[in-house]
């Protein structure tokens, strides 16, 4: 349990603040190593100013990640995301991105490995 001034954080707070620190790591992928081996949930509304460098943890982890839901992304960062995901990640079970793009992506075989078996929802 976190704690803030001597006062107990709600599971919602300890959260907040574990999302905070992870949107501002320059390197996240050296810090997902001291976690236990959770789920990873990939969720948020990108803005033309939001890098896409961090947004899918490095291949090593793709096999933790089970839900990836992206919006407002623009070509370039939908691009990122895409060459990002050109490796198996086989708990994916909800993939859902949403550009603001102008030009429809090109998806290549390769995307998840050429494989998706737990794949639910795919949009």
């Amino acid at each position: 349990m976190c704690v803030d001034d001597g006062e107990a954080l709600s599971l919602d707070h300890q959260v907040a603040r574990i999302c905070d620190f992870f949107v501002h790591q320059k390197h996240p992928q050296e810090t997902l190593d001291v976690w236990p081996a959770l789920p990873f949930l990939i969720d948020g509304h990108m803005t033309i100013s939001s890098g896409a460098d961090n947004i899918i943890a490095t291949p090593e982890q793709s096999s933790r990640v089970c839900q990836v839901s992206l919006s407002g992304l623009a070509d370039r960062q939908l691009e990122k995301v895409l060459a990002a995901m050109q490796v198996p990640f086989p708990e994916l079970t909800w993939l859902l991105l949403i550009s603001d793009g102008e030009t429809p992506p090109v998806i290549p075989d390769t995307f998840l490995g050429g494989s998706a078996t737990r794949l639910q929802l795919f949009q």
